[in-house]
């Protein structure tokens, strides 16, 4: 197998959890991304961009045709809206991300399904400590604090990639812009699985707190899904499954 089908079935692996759910992952490397291929308004969405901003978006669509060709779409147009979103065909709904090297995306027609986020990121180590306030909560701060050196980059980075999953899911459905700090991210006893505690301002709220994610690592990036569902993804009692 090639390094990225090797990716895509660690990824499976990664986020088992999700596939309760009929989502089709699919990655590619971020050097198939060629903007020439792209549909004529694909390319309208790029057509200031660097060239490094060509290839990733590319590489993206690449991705996400990949895992629509699961459901028979093939060769179909994935254009952006005017806040940069990709528009999905009818009845699909997605998340495209990128990281140094790859492009991911994540797809379904699953009916019981209103959003679907994923991110992929290469685990930060330099400047973790300088963005906690960009990314934490005073609570989650004061959880940061408790942990030893060696684990607060990490558990830095799991935080930031389930907020980012998070936030791509969401916005398509409300279409509100927030900050990190202003979501909580609890994670149940396998740190694996998570859930999303949002301000109450938020007009995400409501939709933030049907949802549930999952994050892994694997083959050096670390990847969160972040699904938003209906109301009985969040049946349990939220105080028993988190810590």
């Amino acid at each position: 197998m090639d390094e990225v089908n090797v990716l895509i079935a660690m990824l499976n692996c990664a986020l088992a959890g999700c596939l309760e759910f009929d989502i089709v992952m699919a990655t590619t490397s971020m050097a198939s991304g060629n903007p020439s291929e792209l549909h004529p308004l694909e390319r309208l969405a790029i057509a200031t961009a660097q060239p490094a901003r060509s290839r990733e978006f590319a590489a993206g669509r690449n991705a996400a045709r990949k895992a629509m060709a699961y459901f028979g779409l093939g060769d179909i147009e994935i254009p952006s809206s005017p806040d940069r979103c990709p528009v999905w065909p009818k009845g699909v709904v997605g998340s495209i991300s990128h990281s140094r090297h790859f492009a991911t995306a994540a797809v379904t027609r699953d009916k019981r399904l209103a959003g679907i986020g994923i991110d992929i990121e290469e685990p930060w180590v330099d400047n973790a400590r300088d963005i906690v306030t960009r990314v934490l909560t005073a609570r989650e701060i004061s959880i940061l604090k408790t942990l030893p050196d060696e684990r607060v980059e990490q558990r830095l980075a799991r935080v930031a990639c389930c907020k980012e999953a998070a936030y791509k899911a969401v916005y398509p459905i409300v279409g509100e812009y927030f900050d990190f700090p202003d979501i909580e991210i609890d994670f149940e006893r396998d740190l694996r699985t998570f859930y999303v505690r949002p301000g109450a301002e938020l007009k995400s709220a409501h939709a933030l707190r049907q949802g549930r994610g999952w994050i892994g690592s694997t083959s050096g990036q670390l990847v969160s899904i972040f699904v938003i569902g209906d109301e009985q993804l969040n049946e349990t009692n939220y105080a028993s499954r988190v810590h």
